[in-house]
């Protein structure tokens, strides 16, 4: 089973819309300890809560756990269209699990805007997704997320994704980079403590031209191939 919070063992599609819902009820309380990731990396190390900051290799272990998870949706032909750190659960162990984007609007709302009559997760979003006419998710821009989700769990305290630039300007730049035929280079940069190769990934995600994007597939023989086991190896 892929690691999504699950709703009675079932995963629940809104099949017209192509984006899957997926809904955390916990059974157990204690199933996801940490909250969302969002909070967790936010509150790490802070001295207060007492909670350890992930090391290199657990990091990693939840960017795969997170591949396996969009693998498992874009082979049913569907899209989670709102892929963030605040959609994913954490376990104690580190365990990451993923959660429909719908129950995180009100308690994020800075991380959305309001674009075409819809919240707009803006600085996750693919430069393709603001200047579509339809609210429809894709495979690819939830590819171009993850990207995003890896530089926010390499990032320390897992600030706003380009927080130096207002709502009004990174939208102008993905709608420039949507009409732009140009190269151009990665939107957000490597955290320090990223690895090279996890960071070549994360900007192979965030690639203008949602073809050139890689498959989650893909990303998982990526994260595989690197076999890192522990903090030594990175």
């Amino acid at each position: 089973m892929p690691p999504t919070a699950e709703l009675g063992g079932n995963i629940l599609c809104t099949q017209m819309r192509l984006q899957v819902t997926i809904i955390p009820v916990l059974h157990n309380c204690c199933v996801c300890a940490q909250g969302n990731l969002k909070q967790y990396l936010v509150s790490v190390g802070d001295g207060v809560t007492g909670m350890r900051p992930p090391s290199t290799a657990e990091r990693l272990c939840m960017c795969r756990q997170v591949v396996l998870a969009m693998k498992h949706i874009a082979s049913m032909k569907l899209a989670h269209g709102d892929l963030a750190a605040r959609n994913l659960l954490v376990t104690s162990n580190f365990d990451v699990k993923l959660c429909k984007a719908s129950l995180c609007v009100d308690a994020f709302s800075k991380e959305y805007i309001v674009h075409r009559r819809r919240p707009l997760p803006l600085r996750w979003a693919a430069p393709e997704t603001v200047v579509q006419t339809t609210d429809r998710s894709t495979a690819s821009a939830d590819i171009w997320a993850f990207g995003v989700v890896i530089w926010e769990l390499f990032t320390p305290h897992c600030p706003l994704p380009m927080a130096d630039r207002s709502d009004a300007e990174v939208l102008m730049m993905l709608e420039l980079l949507a009409g732009s035929s140009a190269s151009t280079k990665c939107p957000l940069v490597c955290p320090v403590n990223c690895p090279e190769p996890v960071w070549n990934i994360a900007r192979c995600c965030m690639s203008r031209l949602p073809a050139s994007r890689p498959k989650f597939s893909d990303i998982l023989s990526n994260l595989d191939d690197m076999n890192f086991l522990d903090d030594s190896q990175v």
